[in-house]
């Protein structure tokens, strides 16, 4: 028994019909934008400014203490959130880069064949 008769007949069915629409592929712009998305939202997040939440005042010295615990909790969490999208960018520029350099070279290996 072969593993593709263990595909329901919609399933093959559907993936023949889309055959010819679908292809897997990277597309190096997108994933450009995407990095550069990635390393704006990371600055954005480090940007966020919580210093009004430590010099808030007022009577009620529960909402107060509140306020300034969320200033010490959300700092060092925001610092990690933009410092994980900042590197999620880096480490896709790099994956992107490296992707268009092997496609370049593979794709040149091949133009190298002989005719045939």
């Amino acid at each position: 028994m072969s593993p593709s008769d263990l595909v329901p007949d919609f399933v093959t069915k559907t993936a023949d019909s889309i055959h010819d629409q679908l292809r897997f592929g990277v597309d190096a712009d997108e994933i450009t934008s995407m990095a550069a998305c990635w390393r704006a939202q990371g600055s954005a997040v480090a940007d966020i400014e919580l210093g009004a939440l430590s010099a808030a005042t007022g009577s009620e010295s529960s909402v107060v203490a509140a306020l300034h615990s969320a200033h010490s909790a959300a700092s060092p969490t925001l610092a990690s959130v933009a410092t994980r999208l900042r590197t999620l960018g880096n480490h896709l520029r790099t994956f992107n880069d490296s992707t268009t350099a092997g496609d370049a070279a593979a794709a040149a290996s091949l133009r190298s064949l002989a005719e045939r």
